[in-house]
């Protein structure tokens, strides 16, 4: 049995997402894959799969029983490269297997598979799985900063979601941008340690951000493309204003905003958008925007066009 989900990209709302939201978020191609196979072993070796003090580590310790005569393979797309959210991949995933196992999703051969099933269970089956993950990251960290669980939320929605724990808001969203504007995401290539900076992080001011990605719900509810725009912009201020933006990011950013006539909004995302940049150009200007991206020495873009679904279960036979 294969189960997966997409890489995760915040396209607005990091930090906030602390705050209980709302954020947006995004899946994509490629996707994160997780085998499940029977073995004639009673327990298989995973030490190398899983970080013990991950959140995937410890609820793998935790449901050791779930895993009786299993072996598992985890598959990430971006070989190790940060951002795309492989961590919380890897806690959904090995979730989704041990509550399916609970409401008898698949058989003990795991040959069948109940879609009918899932699709009737699905609302409760990603709550589930949310609530996990909460409650392994309070364990792990009891009385410092822990992440927000919006990772995990986006790849089991899938797609652009809009999540907002204060107001119980999970849903998925259409992003457009307009007949003249596509966006697209790149790694930067530097990486933060998510966890160590949350543990470091001073108290924020939410409000602004606050105020600032409702905006953008209400120009995208409105297809006022304009204000859409200029809400990912004025994000992207109100992270360098309170010293949310790594220099490396602020650089990169600087360069590729020199020309705005390909380049309508640009962000980084994800902890002091290090990792991931979050860029909207005119189309008719795609192949300027790529040549200056590959200048600055970035050859891999994801395009909106690889938007992916959420958690995905599916039998096959492991490569």
């Amino acid at each position: 049995m294969k189960i997966s989900v997409g890489s995760k990209v915040f396209l607005l709302g990091e930090y906030l997402a602390l705050n209980g939201g709302p954020a947006i978020t995004a899946c994509f191609e490629p996707r994160f894959e997780m085998y499940f196979s029977k073995s004639k072993k009673e327990y298989c070796e995973i030490k190398n799969l899983f970080h013990q003090q991950s959140p995937a580590g410890v609820y793998y310790e935790k449901n050791r029983n779930f895993f009786h005569n299993i072996e598992i393979h985890f598959k990430d797309p971006h070989l190790g490269k940060g951002g795309w959210g492989a961590s919380s991949a890897q806690f959904a995933l090995l979730a989704a297997f041990v509550e399916g196992k609970k409401i008898n999703l698949f058989s003990e051969n795991l040959q069948v598979l109940d879609l009918n099933l899932y699709n009737h269970l699905r609302t409760n089956l990603y709550s589930t799985i949310d609530n996990e993950f909460l409650k392994v990251t309070k364990e792990l960290s009891p009385t410092g900063s822990t992440p927000s669980g919006f990772d995990v939320l986006s790849q089991i929605y899938g797609g652009v979601c809009v999540l907002d724990r204060n107001q119980n808001i999970y849903k998925n969203i259409n992003l457009d941008f307009g007949s003249a504007d596509d966006y697209l995401v790149f790694h930067t290539g530097v990486k933060v340690a998510t966890h160590s900076h949350l543990a470091d992080l001073k108290s924020l001011n939410y409000n602004n951000f606050y105020n600032i990605v409702n905006h953008f719900i209400e120009a995208l509810k409105n297809r006022n493309y304009n204000l859409m725009i200029k809400s990912i912009n004025d994000f992207r201020n109100a992270l360098v204003t309170q010293n949310l933006e790594l220099n490396s990011t602020t650089d990169l950013i600087n360069y590729l905003s020199k020309d705005r006539d390909i380049l309508n909004a640009i962000k980084g995302c994800g902890a002091l958008g290090a990792d991931l940049i979050f860029l909207i150009y005119n189309k008719k200007n795609k192949e300027n925007i790529l040549e200056l991206l590959r200048k600055a020495g970035i050859t891999n873009f994801i395009f909106s066009s690889q938007l992916t679904d959420g958690l995905q279960f599916e039998i096959t036979a492991h490569d």
